[in-house]
């Protein structure tokens, strides 16, 4: 287990096997205070470094002090989400100051968002609406999907993203988008996979799939194999304990 200092923490990201970024806010604290916490690995040991932590206030980019939920790394710098919010933040100094991306939507909060290597990025609403910039987060456009979907989430190789949803008939739905110029289109349904608990603030996450799920593999913000194992099973464990 990692014993990071004094944090509720929301999210980890392993930068590598060298440095491991921790989000989220300091318990006990009225308003609420984001911080960032940076732990730098030498032997086994790690030496933690706090990057950023700011009690709430009344002004961006943190406004009320709430929690940072998900911690993103990519070429462009750090990404984060304020918990609850429609914001997001964008670091590119390794999170000494902060620039608020924020997008104009009539839903209550961001439920998850990625961004690429180049200057794309995706948000989710919880009214499940997809949005998407090619600018760093400049301009947000909404995506069209011509189904009434819910419960989206995604996931992403190299240049193409793909949103997993549920129809109106209840039915698994998968969506491919590749390039600048074309939306997200179906191209399987009843495919049914899921990943929970999400968010996770357990020691392992559930694997399920409507087919055998076989080899699992886990890849870093880098796209270096981590993890993988071989399954014959519909469902499977994966144990957070072995990113230690």
């Amino acid at each position: 287990m990692i014993n990071a200092p004094n944090v509720a923490t929301l999210d980890i990201l392993f930068d590598d096997t060298s440095q491991v970024l921790i989000a989220g806010h300091v318990p006990g604290t009225s308003p609420e205070t984001s911080i960032l916490i940076n732990g730098n690995i030498t032997n086994g040991t790690i030496n933690w470094d706090t990057l950023f932590m700011k009690q709430g206030t009344t002004g961006p980019p943190f406004h009320l002090g709430l929690a940072l939920r998900k911690i993103q790394k990519t070429s462009q710098g750090l990404f984060s989400q304020l918990f609850t919010t429609k914001k997001i933040v964008h670091s590119q100094n390794s999170g000494n100051s902060w620039d608020t991306l924020s997008f104009i939507s009539n839903s209550s909060f961001i439920q998850d968002f990625h961004f690429q290597q180049s200057m794309i990025g995706y948000i989710i609403t919880n009214d499940w609406e997809i949005f998407r910039t090619i600018d760093l987060g400049n301009t947000w456009f909404p995506e069209s999907i011509d189904q009434n979907i819910s419960s989206f989430s995604f996931a992403f190789f190299d240049s193409t993203a793909y949103a997993l949803g549920v129809n109106n008939q209840n039915e698994n739905v998968v969506f491919k988008r590749n390039g600048l110029n074309t939306g997200f289109n179906e191209i399987k349904k009843n495919a049914f996979f899921e990943i929970y608990p999400n968010p996770n603030f357990n020691e392992s996450i559930n694997i399920a799939s409507a087919k055998k799920l076989g080899n699992i593999q886990v890849r870093n913000t880098q796209g270096k194999l981590v993890f993988e194992e071989y399954t014959p099973n519909f469902k499977y464990r994966l144990s957070l304990q072995d990113f230690d």
